[in-house]
């Protein structure tokens, strides 16, 4: 699956129900197709599920700007990961 073209905000964006530079489709067709990024849609919404459902005091902006640059660092870490596993599966054949 060619991850090229879907980025971690697209991800993050579309797992939030937000526009996604106008391309929610082609996000959508992405991860019926590609079961890694399926999961951490999955992941992101269970996330915002629980930030939705929790009623306590809303966190100040700059603790919400870090959780998301931490998230950030996790989708990155996950696609490098990933691009590992492929070369390597690639480099065996």
């Amino acid at each position: 699956m060619n991850h090229d073209s879907i980025c971690d905000e697209d991800l993050i964006a579309y797992a939030m129900g937000e526009q996604c530079n106008g391309s929610t489709e082609r996000i959508a067709a992405h991860i019926v197709a590609c079961a890694d990024c399926a999961a951490t849609v999955q992941r992101l919404v269970t996330i915002r599920q629980v930030c939705i459902t929790d009623d306590s005091i809303a966190p100040p902006p700059e603790t919400r700007v870090r959780a998301y640059g931490m998230f950030r660092r996790t989708l990155r870490l996950i696609n490098e990961e990933w691009m590992a596993a492929q070369c390597a599966v690639g480099s065996a054949a």
